[in-house]
């Protein structure tokens, strides 16, 4: 999960500072305050990004935990009344009470 949440980071990082790159050479700034911008930019929408992705995550996988804990509640439950009881009497006399 880490992996896929540092490919997304990396990719709101190039397209942020692409972006305030672009614009920042259309609208004729100059050059050297547009790269400095653009750095800051897109270093402070990186770290916001990491940390909402992150919280998504972390709520991600705790629903994933409860639904595979019920799962695994519900089918030791249903194995337990398909399962016959067996009681010590029964074993010891050969199956007889």
């Amino acid at each position: 999960m880490e992996t896929h949440l540092l490919a997304l980071q990396a990719k709101v990082l190039l397209w942020t500072g692409l972006g305030w790159l672009a614009l920042g050479l259309y609208l004729g700034y100059d050059p050297l305050t547009v790269a400095w911008r653009a750095a800051v930019g897109a270093l402070v929408a990186m770290w916001v990004a990491g940390k909402l992705f992150r919280q998504v995550a972390g709520v991600i996988e705790d629903a994933a935990a409860t639904v595979a804990a019920e799962v695994q509640f519900n089918a030791e439950k249903n194995a337990g009344k398909a399962a016959p009881k067996a009681t010590g009497l029964t074993t010891a006399t050969g199956g007889r009470p």
